[in-house]
């Protein structure tokens, strides 16, 4: 029964991932509203949450560049993919 549940949570992250990795190539803003986007204090919430509802990206690039990427908590796709990661890992450690 274990088993079962652990394929099934695999398949779902897979499942997700490719749904994220399809939406951010199809909604990706044109690159000058993507930097005032991100230069925009109002998207940073405590600086280092991004909230932007019109920026349909799931995981923009962090306030920093060079450190990667952070979740759009202003798109609601974003917190249910975050949801999802942080419960897979939860429950697999």
């Amino acid at each position: 029964m274990e088993q079962g549940i652990e394929y099934f949570a695999a398949t779902c992250i897979v499942v997700l991932a490719l749904l994220i990795i399809y939406q951010q190539m199809q909604n990706k803003p044109d690159p000058d509203t993507a930097e005032r986007w991100h230069k925009d204090p109002n998207n940073w919430k405590l600086g280092i949450f991004y909230f932007n509802r019109q920026d349909t990206r799931i995981f923009p690039p962090k306030k920093y560049k060079s450190l990667g990427w952070t979740v759009n908590f202003g798109n609601p796709v974003s917190i249910a993919g975050f949801v999802v990661l942080v419960t897979a890992l939860v429950y697999f450690l």
